[in-house]
């Protein structure tokens, strides 16, 4: 909060409008359950002769994206529960399945992510040397950074160090440490240059007085 008592925002609010809901999900979701229910409605009513087409259709779909499911690399309980929802609303649950793989804004950022690290590849490189040294590690470290340099062209640097801290309260007390080690330090870089603005400006008063001859 500022001093006068108004609330000062990170980030802009998200204006309340119709606009924002025409472009979610849960409009999206909406629609489908309405033209999912639409169908239901259309099949008994006027397509009544034509139920039992309807239902085989329906068995050989859910069977098809069974088989799909089973096939995929998608957790087992995302597997079951996509099945149970295709189960019961087959032309939602497969429309929300297609909306949820394809997810375009993600694979345009994947694809734009690793279209700069290949780009960066070459200006980041690893050094030998360092690898040579961690072929002796009995942790697998060796295999893991070879690993990173290959993914992502993360090298590895030498004559680094890290702190581990437990807890939380490790972590904080070290900091405030640091801090008034920064500030120390800080504080004698502002007298020195302090100092030397001043010899700088009047030369008198930091060159000692030459005394007079008689």
């Amino acid at each position: 909060m500022r001093g006068n008592g108004a609330v000062m925002r990170l980030a802009k609010p998200k204006k309340k409008g119709i606009l924002p809901l025409v472009f979610s999900r849960m409009l999206i979701i909406a629609v489908l359950m309405a033209m999912q229910v639409m169908l239901y409605v259309s099949l008994f009513a006027w397509m009544q002769h034509y139920l039992p087409h309807y239902a085989a259709i329906q068995v050989i779909f859910t069977a098809c994206m069974a088989l799909y499911l089973f096939n995929s690399s998608m957790d087992s309980s995302a597997k079951l529960t996509w099945l149970a929802l295709i189960g019961v609303l087959p032309l939602l649950g497969a429309v929300l399945l297609a909306y949820t793989q394809t997810n375009l804004g993600h694979r345009a950022t994947k694809k734009r992510t690793e279209e700069l690290i290949a780009q960066s590849r070459e200006s980041i490189t690893q050094e030998k040397s360092v690898l040579e040294r961690l072929k002796g590690d009995p942790y697998g470290t060796d295999d893991l950074c070879r690993y990173l340099c290959r993914s992502g062209s993360f090298p590895v640097s030498d004559g680094t160090f890290v702190t581990y801290f437990p807890q939380g309260e490790d972590k904080f007390a070290a900091m405030l440490e640091e801090l008034e080690k920064a500030e120390k330090s800080l504080s004698s870089w502002s007298i020195s240059s302090s100092k030397r603005a001043s010899c700088g400006g009047a030369s008198s008063t930091c060159s000692p007085a030459r005394r007079s001859r008689a």
